[in-house]
């Protein structure tokens, strides 16, 4: 249903509809931007294995998703993906607002948020939302891994207001693999792990572990 368009968004009504933004995005179809979706009511995802929207820096997902204060239930990822949450990587534009979601990701991704695993782009921006779901995020490479109830990396400009998370966030490393160069690092927060340059954090609280 819809258009996709602010006044006609596209109208996000079942678990399918929802896998279908994935789909489009993840095999390289689209990236969304400036596309507009709303979801009708609350969904239960089952805990069926979730491939989050978005899995790398050319498939991301740019479009504006309203939840209309609807509640995502039951987001689980068990794949071993870069990037873990509702929405995996995310890009120049994206919105996401009034939403709540139970996300729980798996030990085995880099970046992983209840909303968000990774936002890489500007003028972003994420409201009014929410997670009650476990987040994760480990490495065994010399890297480091970030968690946040909300968004586990912000790369630079984004706003994130009006938002909270109550589930436990953690993120671990394989320090045996880690280089002299980038010490060692696993960071979490309860609505971001890493904040990037002109990024605001408004109105938001935490009282997950």
């Amino acid at each position: 249903q819809g258009s996709g368009t602010e006044a006609n968004p596209y109208l996000i009504e079942t678990a399918e509809n929802l896998a279908w933004i994935a789909e489009m995005v993840n095999s390289g179809v689209t990236t969304y931007a400036g596309v507009y979706f709303k979801l009708t009511s609350d969904l239960n995802m089952n805990s069926i294995a979730w491939v989050p929207i978005g899995n790398s820096t050319s498939q991301l997902f740019r479009g504006q998703f309203d939840g209309d204060n609807n509640f995502i239930d039951n987001i689980s990822i068990t794949g071993s993906y870069t990037y873990q949450g509702l929405f995996g990587i995310t890009g120049t534009g994206f919105r996401c607002a009034n939403l709540g979601v139970n996300t729980t990701t798996s030990s085995t991704g880099q970046y992983g948020g209840g909303v968000v695993g990774c936002i890489n782009g500007i003028n972003t921006v994420v409201e009014n939302c929410f997670n009650t779901g476990t987040i994760s995020a480990a490495v065994s490479i010399s890297d480091y891994p970030c968690s946040g109830g909300i968004v586990g990396y912000i790369k630079q400009s984004t706003s994130v207001s009006r938002c909270y998370n109550t589930g436990t966030i953690s993120a671990t490393q394989n320090f045996s693999t880690m280089s002299s160069s980038n010490g060692s690092k696993s960071i979490s927060g309860g609505i971001v792990g890493y904040i990037g340059s002109s990024t605001s954090i408004t109105d938001c609280y935490n009282s997950g572990a």
